[in-house]
């Protein structure tokens, strides 16, 4: 061994002590940094987890982070859509091994339910490091045994929907909800009969061959044959759910008041009664144990008490518009609006439209001859004949009218009609022989209310709801107003008597249209494939007590 060689080694042992001295005083400095600081530490960033929502990181710092993690999961899910922020507000050491902490949680519920509280926990120095004691209690009070939290909503207290003259329209009942289901049924088609002859005391409109064709329809799945009053069904003997394959369950309803009363708008205005037990409800935490039993409530927020929903309908109005369907046994509806603020006043159709769906908002027929109407207020106006009235212009002074317009109606799904050429939104169907216009009877029941308003109104099923359109509406000039309301005017001379309807009737092939206005007051009725000539005009007569 040569004297250098010697030197290096001796250097290189004094570096490697060195180092190793330099570890150990960091080492103790660290640990004693550790022991001073980390408890405070974990706590802080615990917090910091869960007020970020970073369950996984929350639940790797407790005692028991398997257990912690399902369970935090557990209760945000439960708590949703309610969002929580957690911070510390008191740390005490205690001893070496253990400290100490407060938190204080403020839930945010909704709409004016704020809930805090503040809970406690513990820290312990264990083998892995300083972690959390795991509890459900430090999210919660009362958590723990298996139990966890859930956020309910509680609707307002239900109120009436009236009608026009503030008299009751619908109201909430229970109502059996009677089902069949075919998979059930040892003999769906004997199922079917005799559910219909059990239920034809109070529901005689529920035939066998009704229930078979909706069966038809669903294909293995079960049906709602029937939602039966809890009069009704109670009268009942013997009940239907004794017959294989059938069940009632009875659940709270919005219902007419009179039983008579039925229109395709009721459902919308359930929509709006509902919308206002909804935004105006409550909210209510709940703590539940394993079975889903409610052990305490320790927040309620009972919500805001909701007005009576005031809508536009007109009960009387209502009543004389399903007797004027009755009058044909083909599909038959009718559209009576309020020109003077877009207030739907009566929707009805009969049997026959009701099976094909709410043919009165969005059934598209062809417009027939009612373009008639349309192309003479545009020749009139410009003092040129029918035939020379552009394509273009027929089209817009339609539009102008309110047909195909797209508008948003709060409770009511329908549309006005289809016009090639005005890039509308809705399906253009064209009918043979025809210019491919396509109408419904809502949308021809707005063009009536706007020749008598001049503009088009915007409807509305209950007050203060109007609707608006997807895109600004043109103007009519006041010269095609004026030649539409004189067309009308020269129409109505013929056979309406002394009835004060002026109105204009036309075909579409076999169906049959009539515009009509009287007063605040503009309608329009349609019937399919109608067997006699002026069916439609005779509707309208009864509509207004002509007949």
């Amino acid at each position: 061994m040569t004297w250098r060689s010697h030197r290096n080694r001796t250097r290189i042992a004094l570096l490697v002590i060195a180092v190793a001295a330099l570890s150990i005083s960091v080492e103790s400095c660290n640990s004693a940094n550790r022991a001073k600081e980390e408890p405070r530490d974990v706590v802080n960033q615990f917090v910091e987890a869960l007020d970020s929502g970073s369950i996984g990181t929350a639940a790797s710092l407790t005692s028991y982070p398997n257990g912690a993690d399902t369970e935090m999961r557990r209760l945000f899910d439960g708590m949703r859509p309610g969002t929580a922020t957690f911070d510390v507000t008191q740390f005490i050491p205690l001893d070496p091994a253990k400290a100490f902490f407060t938190m204080k949680v403020d839930w945010h519920l909704g709409a004016g339910a704020d809930w805090d509280y503040r809970v406690q926990g513990t820290v312990r120095k264990l083998g892995t490091g300083w972690r959390v004691s795991w509890d459900p209690s430090v999210l919660m009070p009362g958590l723990g045994h298996s139990r966890t939290a859930r956020l309910v909503r509680v609707p307002a207290k239900p109120q009436l929907v009236l009608d026009v003259h503030d008299k009751p329209l619908m109201q909430e009942y229970e109502v059996y909800d009677v089902r069949l289901d075919p998979k059930a049924a040892r003999n769906p088609a004997a199922a079917a009969a005799a559910l219909a002859a059990a239920i034809a005391p109070v529901a005689p409109a529920i035939t066998e061959q009704r229930l078979l064709n909706e069966l038809a329809t669903a294909r293995g799945a079960s049906i709602s044959a029937v939602r039966l009053r809890e009069r009704d069904y109670e009268s009942l003997k013997p009940k239907p759910q004794t017959i294989p394959g059938v069940t009632a369950v009875k659940r709270p309803r919005l219902l007419p008041v009179r039983k008579e009363i039925h229109s395709p708008v009721l459902d919308g205005l359930n929509e709006v009664w509902q919308h206002n037990r909804e935004t105006a409800g409550g909210w209510m935490v709940q703590v539940v144990n394993t079975t889903g039993a409610v052990v305490q409530e320790p927040a309620v927020f009972p919500g805001m008490p909701t007005p009576p929903v005031k809508s536009t309908l007109d009960s009387a109005m209502q009543a004389a518009a399903q007797a004027a369907v009755e009058v044909a046994a083909t599909p038959a509806e009718v559209v009576v609006l309020r020109p003077s603020n877009g207030a739907v006043v009566a929707v009805a159709q009969n049997d026959a439209a009701d099976r094909q769906g709410p043919l009165a908002l969005n059934g598209l027929y062809s417009a027939g001859g009612a373009l008639d109407l349309f192309a003479g207020g545009a020749a009139g106006a410009k003092k040129v004949r029918l035939q020379d009235v552009a394509t273009r212009e027929l089209m817009t002074t339609i539009n102008n009218l309110g047909i195909g317009v797209d508008l948003a109606i709060p409770g009511v799904h329908g549309i006005t009609g289809a016009i090639p050429g005005m890039h509308l939104s809705e399906p253009i169907r064209m009918i043979a022989g025809g210019t491919g216009v396509q109408v419904t009877p809502f949308g021809m029941a707005l063009a009536a209310a706007t020749i008598e308003r001049g503009t088009v109104p915007m409807p509305m099923i209950s007050y203060w709801r109007p609707g608006s359109p997807d895109k600004p509406i043109g103007k009519i000039a006041p010269a095609v107003l004026d030649q539409l309301r004189a067309v009308m005017r020269e129409s109505s001379a013929k056979d309406l008597g002394g009835s004060g309807i002026q109105g204009y009737a036309a075909t579409a092939g076999d169906d049959q249209w009539f515009l009509g206005r009287r007063g605040d007051l503009a309608f329009a009725v349609h019937i399919s494939h109608a067997d006699v000539p002026g069916r439609a005009k005779s509707a309208a007569l009864r509509l207004l007590g002509g007949a």
